[in-house]
């Protein structure tokens, strides 16, 4: 009889890849937007991380993530910053869908 292979349940996990060009000119355009300091990851290849079982699991000193990238800090000021400009984004594009549907609702009834 063979034993079942566990299955693995990681849940949301951030992955290891490096960002692509595109993530990084979002990041860039999104920092510039609210003014925060540019600080981009070099596409430098990083040391190579050891993949043993006990580090993939737990946050390598250094404020190192996985696969070499850097972690960011923001203040609360800077994330509150984001929080707003996403609201104001997503209130008007709610007001733009709701006049795209109350004009339709006029020209389709009359």
């Amino acid at each position: 009889m063979s034993n079942p292979q566990p299955t693995r349940t990681g849940g949301n996990r951030p992955t290891a890849r490096k960002p692509t060009r595109a993530q990084l000119r979002a990041m860039e355009a999104r920092n510039a937007s609210v003014g925060a300091p540019v600080e981009v990851a070099s596409t430098a290849p990083a040391a190579p991380v050891p993949a043993t079982r006990r580090r993939a699991r737990t946050q390598p000193s250094g404020g190192l993530l996985r696969g070499g990238a850097r972690s960011l800090t923001l203040t609360r000021a800077q994330e509150y910053a984001y929080i707003m400009g996403d609201l104001r984004r997503l209130l008007i594009v709610g007001g733009i869908l709701l006049v795209i549907m109350l004009a339709l609702l006029f020209v389709i009834e009359g």
